[in-house]
């Protein structure tokens, strides 16, 4: 019994409707990021009748680890769903994932030097625990892509 040429072809996605999952989700991160911004933008305009120079620098630093935040979780989508739709077989898809995840992580250590917003209390851990775990998982699966690779 032969197998027609589409049964055999690598396919990323279980069900079809989850890369518009990915990229819907994607959507709403670049929304949120767009609000957050314009947000960040007609606050700054009146600064001085809002808030004390501390709660100011308080409120500003928490507005920019939002918008990194959304702009991270924007790429991540937007590259899964590329990911999903352009590759072509299984080794090829966890090299991107591996290149993503490296890339983002570092994107947003340059971020946090160049922004310098500083993500305050916990907020601090919690960014630097992404951040690690950013580079331990686009390591360890380009990694393993890597690997698989070099096995065959």
């Amino acid at each position: 019994m032969k197998h027609s040429p589409s049964h055999d072809q690598y396919t990323y996605w279980k069900y079809p409707w989850q890369k518009w999952i990915a990229l819907a989700a994607a959507a709403v991160q670049l929304l949120c990021l767009w609000l957050n911004l314009s947000d960040y933008q007609s606050v700054s305009a009146v600064e001085d009748l809002i808030f004390s120079t501390a709660e100011l620098a308080k409120w500003k630093a928490q507005r920019l680890f939002l918008c990194t935040v959304n702009g991270m979780a924007a790429v991540i989508f937007t590259g899964e769903f590329l990911i999903g739709a352009l590759s072509r077989s299984g080794s090829a898809a966890k090299l991107a994932e591996g290149l993503l995840l490296l890339l983002v992580g570092l994107s947003g250590s340059i971020a946090t030097c160049i922004i310098d917003f500083t993500p305050l209390g916990s907020l601090r851990a919690l960014w630097l625990l992404t951040l690690a775990l950013l580079f331990a998982v686009g390591a360890y699966t380009l990694w393993q892509s890597l690997s698989r690779k070099t096995e065959k």
